[in-house]
């Protein structure tokens, strides 16, 4: 996911998500400071329940990258 300047989350447009923003951003925040702590570059999230725990979007596949 690429974040605007700033460092906040970018805000994804598409269909409904079963949480506000916020939400979303709040998760992604704290793991990218996870990802940071332990000095990797990024995330590759495959499982539909974590997809869907990052993003709020129900896929039966794919993949989500989170860059740090």
């Amino acid at each position: 996911m690429k974040r605007p300047s700033g460092g906040a989350a970018a805000v994804v447009a598409g269909p409904p998500r079963p949480f506000v923003p916020a939400e979303h951003e709040g998760r992604l925040r704290r793991l990218l400071v996870a990802l940071r702590r332990e000095r990797l570059d990024g995330a590759l999230i495959a499982g539909p329940v974590s997809r869907l725990y990052y993003t709020g979007l129900d896929t039966s596949s794919g993949l989500l990258w989170v860059d740090v």
